[in-house]
């Protein structure tokens, strides 16, 4: 039986709170068994639990370390999804501090979280990304 709206907002935040702690099984926990991640307009994809683990893995050890700051928007929520919008202050490569906004779908599918739909610029996406960045489907 699908899950009710007030049950995935609770998973979805459950999710967001994985994320934030680096608890990278709790998050995997919150999905699908094959989730699915789009970025936009960038116009990227991947697909499955591999590529979701592998990313959050990334995220974990070489994304999460170069977050300065996160500020919280807001968040919505619609029949499809939980709306989050954020801007993260991230070091880049450079050294140089910048601001990224970021609007995050986590999408809801039928008994789990279906995966994320995120709307950012595409220098973020490939901080963001790592290694899977170029092995990414073209949408």
């Amino acid at each position: 039986m699908p899950l009710t709206l007030e049950q995935f907002v609770a998973l979805a935040h459950r999710h967001a709170q994985a994320e934030s702690d680096a608890d990278v099984a709790g998050t995997l926990a919150t999905l699908e068994a094959e989730p699915a991640y789009t970025f936009y307009p960038a116009g990227r994809k991947f697909t499955g639990m591999a590529n979701t683990r592998r990313f959050y893995e990334g995220f974990v050890s070489h994304f999460k370390p170069r977050i300065q700051n996160v500020e919280f928007h807001g968040e919505a929520v619609g029949i499809g999804g939980l709306y989050q919008e954020y801007t993260i202050s991230l070091e880049c490569d450079d050294g140089q501090v910048r601001d990224y906004r970021i609007l995050g779908v986590l999408v809801f599918g039928d008994n789990a979280l279906a995966g994320e739909r995120m709307y950012a610029d595409e220098a973020l996406f490939r901080l963001l990304a790592g290694s899977l960045w170029d092995e990414m489907e073209r949408i």
